[in-house]
């Protein structure tokens, strides 16, 4: 759906966003643009938070196993946590697809959103393919919108995990196996030191 949409889009750059995001402040697409824009950069991702404050995305990172995961997971969205990670803007291995920002040019260039991945892993497949290019994924906490996290999912089917797309996932990018070279396995979900 969403390579078919790129298909028909005229501008140059590209926003995914679920239609469970909600904007709470008024120049987030300004922040991620600005960023965006720099040669280096392939895709920008927004801060999201759920309704009661807490974190739902400040990044992803990979575990050995090939699975995703979102550090600070709510956590309280005002708690600047371990070194301020929350807050910095930095390199991620993938942000999500529930907002995420690109280039048509990059996204053209590594074919786009791989149709072998339905509902999960797209959107970190996405990402790979564009580091995989030379490109940095960025984060970015000066944008900051509303989302609950697959909650529309959560309506309409009762399955949150798909066994087949972490296989191929895993099997199309095994350096995954050795650690996210932007994360230190000693540390914790909050990047904090583990005890």
């Amino acid at each position: 759906m969403n390579n078919l949409a790129v298909s028909k889009a005229k501008g140059d750059y590209l926003l995914f966003l679920n239609d469970d995001v909600a904007a709470i402040e008024p120049d987030w697409l300004t922040e991620m643009v600005s960023i965006c824009q720099q040669n280096d950069v392939g895709a920008v991702g927004p801060k999201l938070i759920h309704s009661d404050g807490t974190i739902q995305h400040a990044g992803m990172v990979f575990l050995k196993s090939g699975a995703g995961f979102h550090p600070f997971q709510r956590y309280p969205e005002d708690n600047p946590g371990y070194f301020n990670f929350i807050n910095v803007i930095r390199d991620f291995s993938a942000v999500t697809g529930a907002c995420l920002l690109t280039k048509k040019e990059i996204f053209t260039k590594v074919g786009g959103f791989d149709n072998n991945f339905d509902l999960y892993y797209g959107d970190s497949d996405l990402c790979l393919k564009i580091r995989d290019c030379g490109y940095r994924i960025v984060y970015t906490p000066y944008a900051k919108l509303l989302h609950e996290g697959s909650s529309s999912i959560r309506e309409h089917t009762s399955a949150f995990f798909t066994v087949e797309n972490h296989q191929h996932f895993i099997k199309k990018w095994p350096f995954l196996r050795k650690g996210d070279p932007f994360y230190n396995p000693n540390l914790g979900w909050n990047y904090q030191i583990g005890k």
